[in-house]
């Protein structure tokens, strides 16, 4: 038997020795726990136009807001309009929340598959379970973004409907 580094104890060389993986050994663990990254990477996108869609229903509020203090009067069709935008914030923000927990669980994944496979433990529950989640909070910000789609459209037919009447 060799002896291990000079500095290192018997016992702690052999389990650093137990630990450590051949570069040929990991860089099939690389790829696995890489293969989430995408995942980031799509949704990052998908963060992206969501947080583009609120920041214009934030800015379009505002607007909306200053008219009607500017103005000193009520208008029911801006009240009406004001109110949808908030109701559109609101799924926004629970869209971007899922989506951000979406990226969070494919994070994680990536350091447990790695760690997993590093430490020789079977990550095999963890990572169905984490990819489930992640899974989950993708479908749950899916799920928002599209309900803000459909109500934008609902604010549209207020528009139509308050030009159909002044005309």
């Amino acid at each position: 038997m060799s002896l291990p580094h000079p500095g290192i104890p018997v016992i702690l060389a052999a389990s650093l020795t137990t630990l450590l993986m051949e570069f040929s050994e990991i860089v099939p663990v690389l790829q696995i726990s890489v293969s989430p990254v995408i995942l980031i990477s799509g949704v990052g996108l998908l963060l992206l136009s969501i947080t583009n869609r609120y920041g214009r229903v934030i800015d379009r509020s505002r607007f909306l807001g200053d008219g009607l203090r500017k103005s000193g009067e009520g208008n029911g069709h801006v009240w009406a309009q004001m109110q949808i935008l908030r109701r559109r914030a609101k799924l926004l923000r629970a869209s971007i929340t899922f989506g951000v927990m979406a990226v969070l669980c494919a994070a994680v994944l990536v350091i447990g598959i790695f760690a997993g496979s590093v430490l020789g433990i079977n990550p095999t529950a963890f990572v169905v379970v984490l990819f489930s989640a992640c899974m989950v909070s993708l479908i749950g910000s899916l799920v928002y973004f599209l309900r803000d789609v459909n109500l934008s459209l609902a604010a549209l037919d207020l528009d139509f409907e308050d030009v159909k009447n002044r005309i």
